[in-house]
């Protein structure tokens, strides 16, 4: 998928493998709330990340989210009505800090669509080559990737270097987040067959040249540092900074079907109950304090179950051209990925 030629094939399969999948996802969110075994047509995601503690893994929640996963914000995002393209930001600028002092990656707004079925963050050109005099990257035209060299790779370990993407709703006006991603989520190895250069093995940036503006993506290396809860009842979804608690303590809330309005109005965090306190009469648990319902409990454990199956039946049938692997790889953090299914929710490893 990410190695044709032709970018205008690929932009088609693309576009019909997201519909599918798309579609497929609102069958499942509707029937599953229609059998009143999730609260409210929404979900929750966040990518895991290897490099994090032990090796911090993914959440998927369906019906509600989890509010131990994420630092909560008032930026809300609204929907397009585009369903292969429907989480779509503004991100508004990339910095990074080298040694102390802060270098600008990009600074033109562009509209990114949040894919999880891509593991690279998808860039105009001119920006992948800022990122590539400012890291010393090498671009292959054979893989259409950025090789890190072993110097280059030394460096950017001990530089420790941060990069922070900052995002709104719109290009023009309204608040805005920081999501900020360490070095060590953009560290991943490249092996053969997609290598073919020297050696078995290299390391290489997961960064990748957007031909136009339908290609612009946030993909899973984003993701590893993101939580996203998209309500699709209110058209409207929350992205924030994830966090990754070691160890871990689940507190999952259920989201209703109505959100606040005043809330909607004012473009704030769809996912706020507030999330921290969801006791603050915008309800969404239908019981007390900050746990769920036996019932919506229920609910999150079924949606997790199907999700995974949802989620092999789409990568197999819906998305063949799709580059994501089942099998676990140390190697790999954020392109290869395994499963499990916990009490409240299904966590997934990076």
């Amino acid at each position: 998928m990410f190695f044709k030629k032709n970018t205008n094939q690929f932009v088609t399969d693309n576009c019909k493998s997201t519909i599918q999948i798309s579609v497929t996802l609102s069958r499942a969110l509707w029937t599953l709330n229609e059998k009143d075994q999730i609260s409210s047509q929404s979900w929750s995601y966040t990518a895991g990340a290897r490099y994090r503690n032990k090796g911090a893994f993914g959440s998927l929640i369906f019906g509600g989210y989890d509010t131990s996963r994420f630092e909560s914000n008032d930026v809300g995002f609204s929907m397009t009505e585009d369903v292969s393209r429907d989480l779509v930001v503004t991100l508004r600028s990339i910095m990074t800090d080298q040694d102390g002092e802060e270098t600008q990656l990009m600074n033109t707004a562009e509209f990114m669509f949040i894919y999880s079925f891509f593991p690279e963050i998808w860039l105009p050109k001119e920006v992948c080559d800022e990122f590539e005099d400012t890291f010393g990257l090498q671009y292959d035209k054979a893989s259409q990737q950025y090789i890190v060299n072993e110097e280059a790779h030394d460096n950017l370990v001990e530089q420790n270097s941060k990069i922070t993407f900052t995002l709104a709703n719109q290009k023009d006006g309204g608040p805005t987040v920081d999501i900020v991603l360490p070095c060590q989520a953009f560290d991943l190895t490249m092996s053969r067959p997609l290598w073919t250069g020297k050696g078995n093995t290299t390391f290489y940036f997961p960064i990748r040249r957007g031909d136009n503006s339908t290609l612009f993506t946030l993909g899973r290396t984003f993701l590893q540092e993101v939580y996203v809860t998209a309500h699709y009842d209110s058209r409207a979804f929350n992205v924030s900074q994830a966090t990754h608690p070691d160890p871990l303590s689940p507190d999952v809330i259920a989201l209703p079907v109505n959100l606040d309005s005043s809330e909607s109005e004012s473009n704030s965090n769809p996912t706020k109950n507030d999330p921290k306190n969801p006791d603050d009469g915008s309800g969404g648990t239908g019981g007390t304090g900050g746990g769920l319902a036996g019932g919506a409990i229920a609910g999150v454990i079924v949606a997790a179950v199907l999700a995974g199956v949802l989620i092999v039946t789409l990568i197999f049938f819906c998305c063949p051209c799709a580059s994501v692997r089942l099998s676990p790889s140390a190697d790999l953090p954020a392109e290869q990925q395994s499963t499990r299914s916990q009490s409240r929710s299904m966590e997934r490893g990076s």
